[in-house]
């Protein structure tokens, strides 16, 4: 039986059967980090830095980790969608962002060094710019130019 490993929230590595895929995933409500991996191409350094980041982040995001040999028919549905494209779901490590059951986009991690620390640090680095960018966005926040939203400079709000 295929298997994906979660976790999240602070909690153990669990392991969750292929046929809970599409309720833990697809049928969740908000955001769903799913690691792609192969066996025997681990990178628990990399996993390692997501947990971490998301800790330090305060983010209770599911993350849920699976085999991409034994979900080859999910990820072949995404490639043949030609709205799917752009996201990378071949070269491993690899995180795929689903959020309310939609793919969102995918987050691999570019490698300055050979050295697992290095790549760790890596990880942490860019990941945390990846959860900035797609969890904590608020466009509310965002200001351009001038300090104020939409770049709107003082008495122009009107």
């Amino acid at each position: 039986m295929a298997s994906a490993t979660a976790a999240g929230r602070g909690a153990a590595l669990r392991a969750i059967p292929r046929q809970d895929f599409e309720r833990e995933v697809l049928g969740a409500e908000g955001p769903v980090l799913v690691e792609l991996h192969r066996r025997g191409q681990d990178y628990p350094h990399v996993i390692q830095g997501i947990q971490e980041v998301l800790r330090e982040m305060g983010q209770q995001l599911p993350l849920v980790r699976i085999d991409v040999d034994e979900y080859q028919d999910l990820l072949d549905q995404y490639r043949r969608d030609k709205g799917y494209k752009a996201y990378d779901l071949d070269h491993l490590p690899a995180v795929a962002l689903f959020r309310d059951g939609r793919l969102i986009t995918t987050y691999n991690p570019t490698f300055s060094s050979r050295e697992r620390d290095i790549q760790y640090l890596d990880v942490r680095r860019q990941f945390r710019r990846f959860i900035d960018k797609f969890i904590n966005y608020d466009p509310e926040k965002l200001t351009f130019n001038h300090g104020r939203p939409g770049g709107a400079k003082q008495g122009d709000e009107g």
